[in-house]
């Protein structure tokens, strides 16, 4: 992230990628510089317990 960024709740954040605006909730986001792929939210990106 760089700069003063607000990240929003659910949000996936790819690897790597360089975050330079705000995101909104229930983005995914990645690449360099980060854009929005969805607005799904981070289910299923993220592991839960096994």
């Amino acid at each position: 992230m760089v700069g003063n960024v607000k990240i929003g709740n659910d949000v996936a954040i790819g690897a790597n990628a360089v975050v330079l605006d705000d995101v909104p909730d229930k983005a995914v986001v990645a690449g360099i510089p980060a854009k929005t792929v969805s607005f799904n939210g981070s289910n299923g990106y993220i592991l839960n317990q096994i």
